[in-house]
């Protein structure tokens, strides 16, 4: 099942997850320690990944970011026979940095790749959202020891950039011109919703250039410039709104 709505006012994002066997999810917890032995076995329970047995330690291991602070947390069960995911990644909002991006990441994993039969994205066992604060965490497997970050280096190879513009391209292959976009999932863009994209590009883009310094080579720094101002006159291409082209954020 999908998204359910939920009536004013809004507080927490409640959502349904396909294999939840219709279960609510929680409030989202706000701090590393309450992913407790206990809170992850009740996950699990519901999500069908451990029908026996329960976790009994969770060893983690945390680090905060501008945003957030994520945690790799290492399970132990109590029945040597059970096998949920064994490693698991979480990521909590910071309370003083709340930036609102935390509804469209909780509904990127609950409704935009749990529509998709086989997603390139990592397992998610659980999300929530708090309209009321801001406040959100993801709980995903693990995939550190089976994948690598490309590293502060931005000129990766073609043989690690080809795998993330196929997952790139599968996510619009399937979500081309579908018929929840602008519906269900994503807004319709329209010209104040462009303006707002376009204001937040200008605000972020050089903090970014100058973060990455001579790392970014000139040609590539001109051309996000050039890209940055030929944005607005996107309405215009899109036919000021009209016809079949339906964009979503």
């Amino acid at each position: 099942m999908y998204a359910k709505e939920v009536d004013e006012p809004q507080t927490t994002l409640t959502i349904y997850v396909q294999n939840m066997d219709n279960t609510l999810m929680n409030d989202p917890i706000t701090d590393p320690v309450q992913a407790t032995p206990d809170w992850i076995t009740g996950i699990f329970r519901k999500r069908g990944y451990l029908n026996y047995g329960r976790v009994i330690r969770a060893r983690r291991r945390s680090r905060t970011t501008l945003t957030s602070v994520v945690s790799h947390l290492t399970l132990d069960c109590s029945d040597a026979y059970a096998s949920p995911p064994m490693r698991l990644f979480l990521k909590i909002s910071r309370p003083e940095a709340t930036l609102g991006g935390g509804k469209g990441e909780v509904e990127f994993y609950t409704k935009i790749a749990n529509a998709m039969d086989d997603p390139p994205t990592p397992r998610c066992f659980d999300a929530a959202y708090s309209f009321e604060t801001g406040q959100y965490h993801v709980l995903l497997e693990d995939l550190t020891h089976t994948h690598f970050r490309a590293g502060p280096s931005l000129l990766a190879s073609e043989r690690i950039c080809g795998p993330i513009i196929d997952c790139l391209a599968r996510f619009h292959a399937f979500w081309w011109e579908h018929p929840r976009l602008g519906r269900d999932i994503g807004e319709v863009l329209t010209r104040k919703s462009l303006g707002d994209y376009v204001s937040e590009i200008e605000r972020i883009l050089p903090g970014f250039l100058r973060k990455t310094g001579d790392r970014l080579r000139v040609d590539v720094r001109t051309l996000l410039q050039q890209a940055l101002l030929s944005l607005p006159d996107l309405w215009k291409c899109l036919g000021e709104g009209k016809g079949h082209h339906a964009y979503t954020r």
